[in-house]
């Protein structure tokens, strides 16, 4: 398909992303996952998981980004809820919230002994942003227990490599999502 013709209908979800990567390598099927959609053969991937940008902001707004407008061949679902905390678990992990458990930006967590609390994914903090910090609580690889996506890249010789926000680089969600 020429890069300037968009494919209207959505092909596979953000946990289809780096199945269809490992397939590209020739790795295909190495967790049991199987891509909807395939990648040409290559040596090197970049995912570029850009947060708040879908593929209807983009077509609205073509003509600030034509390039990255011009490329898109096909598009996936986000799933729901879309936020970046769940997004980005769903994308490393390579499974709907409702199995990795990083159901949303906040959420409640059942009640214990001080009774019901709200957690904070994104920033892995109780109650808000900026609350006690509860990586000692709540230890990230206990939360999510699920190998990653890149873990098991890596695990068969790829060299993984990924960018994400200063703050973000050893917190709890990069911990339990990306297993960092």
């Amino acid at each position: 398909m020429p890069a300037h013709q968009h494919h209207s209908a959505t092909q596979g979800q953000l946990a289809d992303v780096l199945p269809a990567v490992a397939a590209s390598f020739g790795l295909s099927g190495i967790d049991g996952a199987h891509a909807p959609f395939a990648l040409a053969p290559n040596r090197d991937v970049v995912v570029l998981l850009i947060d708040g940008l879908g593929a209807n902001l983009l077509e609205r707004h073509r003509e600030l980004a034509p390039t990255l407008h011009a490329r898109v061949a096909h598009t996936i679902a986000a799933g729901f809820p879309a936020t970046t905390a769940t997004s980005l678990s769903t994308l490393a992990i390579g499974a709907p919230c409702g199995a990795h458990g990083i159901v949303g930006y906040s959420f409640g967590l059942p009640e214990q002994g001080s009774g019901r609390r709200l957690f904070n994914s994104l920033r892995w903090r109780f109650d808000s942003a900026r609350g006690a910090d509860a990586r000692a609580d709540l230890p990230p690889r206990e939360v999510q227990t699920s190998p990653s996506r890149l873990e098991k890249l890596a695990d068969a010789g790829i060299d993984v490599h990924y960018v994400a926000p200063g703050y973000q680089e050893r917190s709890g969600l990069t911990r339990a999502s990306f297993r960092a």
